[in-house]
């Protein structure tokens, strides 16, 4: 959490606050205002919540493993996950969880749409190539393979070699050559943050 988005962490949970379940949360070794705040926040949540701290900075990949060990010591089948950079609805979760519900065995991934106000040229093309390699390797048709929002199955997940923000797309590969149904949802997105 930098300066530009001090104030975007705090909001994000308290919208995933509204949800019944409990919720882990990864500090990603994280150097600034973060740990406080993700503190009070588990401390107030009456043992629903708990924070795990990664003293330094591991990666993406890393933090969602650490997650979903979590998720399974604790006895839960799947595992949400969505980006605290408040780009994602929380809302948008409720249909994720239905579709995992249809779908249990599925990665369930959130598909943003195409066109986003705000949406970085170099996003776009980055979201374009990451989707037609993924198409090219193992023949999954993927609208949003870099997709922060999703539902892992957690007994069904297969390993993944990639490190930080390449793990998200390698899985799809792999959960497609392991025969895992991927189900997209259409979810809302933005890039217009009030905090920036």
């Amino acid at each position: 959490m930098n300066d530009e988005r001090s104030n975007i962490l705090p909001g994000v949970l308290a919208a995933l606050d509204k949800f019944p379940w409990p919720i882990v949360v990864v500090n990603d070794g994280s150097a600034d205002a973060t740990a406080p705040v993700l503190a009070d926040w588990e401390l107030n949540s009456a043992g629903k919540h708990v924070v795990i701290t990664h003293p330094e900075n591991r990666g993406k990949a890393a933090a969602l493993l650490t997650g979903f060990v979590a998720a399974k010591e604790r006895g839960f089948t799947h595992a949400l996950t969505i980006d605290s950079d408040g780009q994602h609805d929380p809302n948008d979760l409720h249909a994720l969880v239905a579709a995992a519900g249809a779908n249990p065995t599925a990665l369930v991934v959130g598909a943003r749409p195409a066109q986003i106000p705000g949406y970085p040229w170099t996003g776009r093309l980055g979201r374009w190539f990451s989707n037609h390699a993924v198409w090219a390797e193992c023949g999954a048709r993927v609208h949003d393979t870099q997709s922060g929002l999703r539902c892992y199955p957690l007994a069904k997940l297969p390993q993944a070699r990639a490190g930080r923000y390449a793990y998200e797309t390698e899985i799809i590969t792999r959960a497609a050559w392991a025969g895992i149904p991927i189900v997209e949802v259409p979810i809302t997105c933005t890039y217009t943050a009030p905090e920036g």
